[in-house]
């Protein structure tokens, strides 16, 4: 869609400040797992960080909507975002603690996820915000308080590109607006388990829907034909692929908004996922 000047993509979504634990399974109800390692005692930036950050590397002019609390890991996450290139003018300070995660990784390939939102109550969005969602060429819409994905939604050009990338956070999409983002969105991306929460019966013709299953390959569905597409095996796995999803949809969707075939824009996806998962070594820390 791209006629030479610079997309303006919006991404709205959670922050968080993640970090990843190996276990040796994901306990159920009235059951324990056995820590084996924290991966990295230092959080990194998670959220909407990984797409919005390959998104900017993608040559997209990418502004953020998230919250973060007035401490020193919400200060870096700010900075990790400003830092890629985003615009951070959006991001809402509220209370004083940053949203944060642990990340399960069990030895039978499970994972589990315990989020800390930050500081209760809704965001407080005004003009700007509604103005940034009206004035971009796509919206990225991230797991988040379902009321932000609403008014969002709300306020996106009836031209704009809405991609979804989906989780299984049912707060997020509570009140239909799973179905809402079902059949509005031109790019869904979600794994195997994710997939279920797609509703197929609002699915438009022309939606891309992309899901991804970590080293297996890619399956992407687009006009009712489906296509799969290898990954590349890593050569050293890092322990902590916390973000490569996300990461792979920032660089698809940045590939599509400047005019690339699917396949080339999963290409792209698969390059910027590589980049994260790379940048780590495999014990788990940054190079």
């Amino acid at each position: 869609m791209t006629d030479g000047h610079q997309l303006r993509v919006l991404v709205t979504g959670y922050a968080s400040l993640d970090r990843a634990i190996r276990v040796d399974r994901c306990p159920g109800p009235g059951a324990t797992g056995v820590v084996q390692r924290v991966v990295d005692a230092r959080r990194r930036p998670g959220g909407v960080a990984h797409a919005a950050m390959a998104l900017a590397a993608g040559g997209a002019a990418v502004s953020v909507i998230t919250a973060v609390g007035a401490d020193e890991p919400g200060r870096d996450f700010v900075g990790a975002l400003s830092g890629a290139g985003c615009d951070t003018s959006l991001v809402l300070e509220r209370g004083d603690t940053s949203p944060y995660t642990d990340l399960l990784y069990a030895d039978d390939g499970s994972t589990a996820c315990l989020f800390h939102p930050g500081a209760p109550g809704p965001w407080e969005l005004d003009a700007r915000h509604a103005e940034a969602a009206a004035g971009a060429d796509a919206v990225v819409c991230m797991v988040g308080p379902a009321d932000v994905t609403t008014a969002v939604l709300d306020a996106v050009r009836d031209d704009a590109v809405v991609a979804w990338v989906v989780k299984d956070d049912r707060q997020a999409i509570a009140g239909g607006l799973a179905r809402r983002l079902s059949g509005r969105a031109d790019l869904i991306f979600c794994n195997r388990d994710e997939s279920r929460l797609v509703d197929r019966e609002v699915l438009r013709p022309a939606t891309v829907v992309v899901q991804t299953a970590g080293p297996d390959p890619v399956e992407v569905t687009e006009g009712g034909e489906r296509s799969t597409h290898p990954v590349e095996p890593l050569q050293r796995v890092p322990v902590d692929p916390t973000g490569a999803g996300d990461a792979f949809a920032g660089g698809f969707i940045a590939a599509h908004l400047q005019g690339a075939s699917t396949a080339g824009a999963t290409t792209a996806g698969m390059a910027a996922a590589r980049r994260l998962l790379l940048s780590r070594d495999s014990e788990g820390g940054d190079r």
